[in-house]
């Protein structure tokens, strides 16, 4: 990752209106990433001057305006002070007389503290720059711990990019797990965060600093016990690190739960529907392959696996289930590729009956009866020719 070396500013106040580029958009373009959505802070402004220009105000909490042609953000330069619990207890003042540096002191970490002017020029007072070049997450100042949702937002960032944290960082992210700030989070913000570590190819750089920082049971307590040893530890971030698709880390997620004797609670991982659908499914099946043999089943119990993780209902999501599955290191063994392969082909053949003849079902049975009576007899002919 090459660093672009950038021309640094002093930043002078001034009471002419400025308009800044600021925060991750700044930090990527300096990294060589392509940036995306571009934040703009304003000084020595007020919402009746950006009203005048044309702006539309939308901002409740702070003055943030909406460019009259692009409609980009713009936001008033401002100061936070914490007032009461919770992410929105900040009282907040954007008056004219608010500095860039001031509103850069009151960002999470110096890599987000950086600022560019509409030359290209960098202005950088909390020494980001630096801390880029050296791959390093640092907190800009004490106020880091006003808002712990800065907790994940630090141990995503160094999934991100693989960055280490500073020793003063990783100190105080510590007290704040000890004092269990982020019990004051809702559980959308933090899986939020987590979402987004779960997407980055260094994935386990994000536990990994839950872990040491005693965050993880705080933001996820029964992942937390089901891994409160050290090896159990080391295994989990391992498995992680073999990994690259996102659903397929879910399914650690859920594994880790279910391999430990937990019961597993989807919820505290996600609270999308679909995801959740997905790791429902794939607990139904870790609990199949984790017995002994696969003699240990009878048709009609791998019948109503088939049914509760909607196999025959929706054959396409249950397939790439069983890619996901496949690709888990927990299952590179003979055994359980065996029955992998034969949910694969169960799965395919039961859709394709056909039940059409049996409108009129044989004397005792009903048609429900006699639909299952051929399910399960396909089962049988199908594991027989697996010698299962």
């Amino acid at each position: 990752m090459m660093i672009i070396t950038p021309v640094i500013q002093v930043v002078k106040t001034s009471k002419q209106m400025t308009i800044y580029r600021v925060g991750g958009y700044v930090r990527d373009k300096l990294l060589g990433l392509k940036p995306y959505d571009c934040d703009y802070v304003v000084t020595g402004s007020s919402p009746e001057k950006m009203l005048q220009l044309g702006y539309t105000q939308v901002g409740r909490s702070f003055p943030v305006f909406l460019h009259p042609t692009t409609r980009e953000e713009y936001a008033l330069a401002r100061t936070e002070k914490k007032i009461s619990s919770g992410h929105t207890g900040f009282s907040t003042d954007s008056s004219s007389n608010v500095t860039l540096e001031q509103d850069l002191s009151r960002r999470d970490i110096t890599i987000n503290a950086i600022a560019e002017d509409m030359n290209g020029g960098i202005i950088d007072p909390f020494n980001g720059v630096q801390d880029l070049r050296a791959h390093i997450i640092r907190h800009v100042s004490a106020a880091f711990s006003e808002d712990p949702l800065r907790i994940l937002r630090v141990a995503r960032f160094a999934a991100r990019f693989n960055f280490k944290i500073a020793d003063e960082t990783l100190e105080l992210l510590t007290a704040m797990g000890i004092n269990q700030d982020g019990l004051a989070l809702s559980r959308e913000r933090i899986l939020n965060e987590l979402d987004k570590a779960l997407s980055y190819q260094y994935t386990s750089r994000f536990f990994k600093v839950l872990i040491v920082t005693k965050n993880l049971a705080v933001f996820f307590p029964t992942l937390a016990k089901a891994i409160e040893c050290e090896d159990k530890q080391n295994q989990f971030i391992s498995t992680l690190e073999q990994l690259k698709n996102t659903k397929t880390k879910y399914l650690v997620l859920a594994y880790t739960l279910a391999a430990n004797n937990f019961k597993t609670n989807e919820n505290e991982f996600s609270i999308d529907k679909k995801k959740l659908t997905l790791m429902k499914h794939a607990s139904l099946i870790f609990a199949f392959l984790a017995q002994q043999s696969p003699n240990q089943s009878n048709d009609e119990q791998i019948l109503n696996l088939l049914k509760k993780s909607n196999a025959l209902r929706d054959q396409k999501s249950f397939l790439q289930l069983l890619q996901l599955l496949a690709e888990l290191p927990y299952y590179t063994n003979d055994h359980a590729r065996l029955i992998l392969s034969l949910l694969e082909e169960l799965s395919l053949m039961l859709i394709q009956l056909n039940f059409s003849d049996l409108a009129n079902s044989p004397a005792g049975q009903t048609v429900q009866q006699a639909v299952q009576a051929r399910q399960l007899s396909t089962i049988n002919q199908i594991r027989t020719n697996y010698g299962i």
